[in-house]
């Protein structure tokens, strides 16, 4: 927790935060309190909740790679607490997750596996929400193919992942206890005919009018950071208050 105090005693008073520039690279992998957001915050402060400053486009951004890349779309919802036990609630998020991208639109199918092992299932779910599944029997799971030891890739064609703005993102944590994020995004498709590859741009830079696109839903996510990995660690998931996100850890 040493690296976590001087975060929240440091008042680095920053614009924008270190480590997440315009091209944020891969935004899942080795995380830290200050491209979250845990910048110019005290330790007193936290006890009853901080709305983070999201006005920087480099915060916006961040949260529009990260939500992309960790497949938020998949995540599933659940309240604090009540994290679902079976694998089948979590595969398809995995699988999501392993995707490798050529471009915009299209898979890399020489880099994207034709499989992942139950072992590298299994400590994702471990990793990312604390549940230790059990190995199903081979079979079909969750109409995902799984012969006891390799969960294949189902045939047919992978979604783009939905474009994504911060609302706003709270922080909130105790003496001796994990920070713990709250991020509320907008998740939006698009709604017109003509492909483009400056969705990002529109959404960090706040030009929406000008780009069609339409509420899918929001979400909101709770969750923690590994002090050692870096990893997230989920603990609530939903569309909104009502949806269990505020019920406890």
């Amino acid at each position: 927790m040493k690296r976590l105090a001087l975060l929240l005693s440091g008042l680095l008073l920053c614009v924008g935060l270190a480590g997440c520039g315009g091209d944020t690279g891969d935004a899942k992998s080795g995380l830290t309190h200050e491209q979250l957001g845990l910048v110019g915050v005290d330790s007193v402060s936290l006890t009853d909740g901080v709305t983070i400053n999201i006005d920087a486009d480099a915060m916006r951004g961040f949260y529009y790679d990260l939500a992309q890349d960790m497949r938020w779309d998949f995540l599933p919802h659940f309240a604090g607490g009540e994290a679902p036990q079976q694998v089948e609630d979590y595969i398809y998020l995995v699988l999501a997750d392993e995707l490798v991208w050529s471009d915009g639109y299209n898979i890399d199918n020489e880099k994207t596996p034709d499989s992942l092992t139950a072992e590298y299932v299994s400590d994702y779910i471990l990793t990312h929400f604390g549940v230790q599944t059990d190995q199903p029997e081979a079979g079909s799971v969750a109409r995902v193919d799984f012969d006891g030891e390799k969960y294949a890739y189902p045939a047919g064609s992978w979604s783009l992942p939905p474009h994504y703005e911060l609302n706003y993102l709270t922080v909130s944590g105790s003496e001796g206890e994990p920070v713990v994020y709250t991020a509320c995004m907008t998740k939006y498709v698009e709604t017109g005919s003509v492909l483009r590859d400056d969705w990002r741009d529109v959404i960090v830079n706040g030009t929406m009018d000008e780009a069609p696109l339409s509420v899918e839903a929001y979400l909101e996510v709770k969750f923690t950071l590994d002090e050692d990995s870096g990893e997230i660690r989920y603990l609530a998931v939903g569309s909104g208050a009502d949806d269990g996100v505020d019920q406890g850890e």
